[in-house]
């Protein structure tokens, strides 16, 4: 191995745990307490070597929540290869994103509060391009699978209805309960609820019946289904360790 390489290597080891360290640091202090002189001081590094890294706290953001999109992303591309009926791949994003939050606690957590953040122009826009790209991605398999259910003849849309308005349905109704959950707890919690978990699958059959989309949740047993996402995700991580 050349010293080059090495040093390539060592310079990705450090950089993977100094976004641990600022992804734990962001969970448990908030994004207005996290920086770069913080990180240095509880890396024990000098800050020229953070800089090395990072160009600002809002491009250690930037990183942070491009770490949580590729992991994301990977579980969603396997979760959408589930064999079946194009309604319970929709659902298989679903439990994949469950299986993401309780995976990756800190992941999930980070994420939850980057959402909130402004990632401007201080971002570097190399970070900013590759995390805009995980995004669209995500976003393009949620949009195949509609996409799908129409050509499959189980979603009939009618107007104002596109598979984009469903997407993005989709997207507001999972995101959207997480982030009610973590930011107005007090007020969902007089509600009984305070896990988003219990309720982002009937919240999806409230929605997928309401579009219509065949078969629905009276006609066609959708429990049985989460249990076979989590098995394709691990059939497909032990494919990719043989």
């Amino acid at each position: 191995m050349s010293t080059a390489t090495r040093k390539q290597q060592e310079i990705r080891r450090r950089e993977q745990m100094l976004l641990g360290l600022a992804r734990t640091m962001l969970v448990e202090d908030g994004f207005a307490n996290l920086g770069l002189d913080r990180l240095a001081e509880a890396a024990e590094y000098s800050k020229g070597t953070i800089y090395q890294h990072f160009s600002s706290k809002e491009d250690l953001v930037a990183a942070l929540a491009i770490q949580s999109c590729e992991t994301r992303l990977d579980l969603f591309a396997r979760a959408s290869r589930l064999p079946g009926i194009s309604r319970e791949r929709i659902l298989a994003l679903v439990a994949a994103d469950e299986i993401f939050a309780q995976r990756y606690p800190h992941y999930f957590q980070s994420e939850m509060i980057i959402r909130m953040a402004n990632l401007d122009a201080r971002a570097s826009s190399e970070r900013r391009e590759r995390l805009e790209q995980l995004e669209q991605q995500i976003l393009k398999i949620a949009f195949s699978l509609v996409r799908d259910g129409v050509e499959q003849g189980d979603l009939t849309l009618t107007p104002p209805w596109t598979p984009e308005k469903v997407t993005f349905a989709l997207f507001c109704q999972d995101i959207g309960a997480h982030m009610a959950v973590m930011n107005y707890a007090s007020v969902v919690g007089k509600m009984g609820i305070t896990s988003s978990s219990p309720h982002l699958l009937d919240n999806l059959s409230l929605l997928l019946d309401g579009l219509q989309w065949k078969p629905l949740s009276t006609s066609f047993d959708y429990s049985v289904t989460v249990p076979r996402v989590a098995d394709q995700i691990l059939s497909d991580e032990g494919s990719a360790n043989d």
